[in-house]
């Protein structure tokens, strides 16, 4: 039996009679779902076969890392050129066209929101059978908005490993 709809078919056939699936999310065009027993990753890639894994939920633990320094620097370097160019175009006032002007505010806009809005950590899976090789393919990003059923799927998976 299962409660969670667009269960592709080539998962499906992947699940037992007793399995029932409890969570979905899906990350860059790879699907995660956690079902009462453990947790499944299918990728899709064009012109390559399917990318199917699974893992048990007593084997696996979550963790959440946050990205430092060089991410940092980057939203800073970010803001400093957004704000620099915000100057320049106040001091150039008269020499820039209104809708040059125009697309450099939004621009700059644009730049800031996204540095503020940008990527600051994630959730890794980890599990012994996983090298390092694989565990870019077991992340799920959490950004600093906007999370909310990324961190929802997490609880849901983190409930499962504890009540195994």
């Amino acid at each position: 039996m299962v409660n969670i709809k667009n269960i592709p078919s080539s998962v499906a056939e992947h699940l037992s009679e007793e399995e029932v699936v409890i969570g979905k999310i899906n990350n860059a065009g790879t699907d995660y779902f956690a079902t009462n027993k453990r947790l499944l990753r299918f990728g899709l890639r064009i012109g390559s076969p399917p990318d199917f894994r699974t893992l048990e939920y007593k084997q696996m633990s979550i963790v959440f890392m946050k990205y430092g320094g060089v991410w940092n620097l980057l939203r800073g370097v970010l803001i400093f050129i957004a704000i620099y160019a915000l100057v320049a175009d106040i001091t150039l006032f008269d020499e820039i066209p209104i809708m040059g002007s125009v697309a450099i505010w939004l621009a700059v806009l644009f730049v800031i929101l996204s540095a503020l809005v940008f990527i600051y950590g994630y959730y890794q899976i980890r599990a012994p059978d996983i090298d390092n090789n694989d565990l870019r393919k077991w992340r799920l990003p959490k950004y600093r908005y906007g999370s909310g059923s990324t961190d929802r799927f997490v609880e849901t998976v983190k409930q499962k490993i504890v009540s195994t």
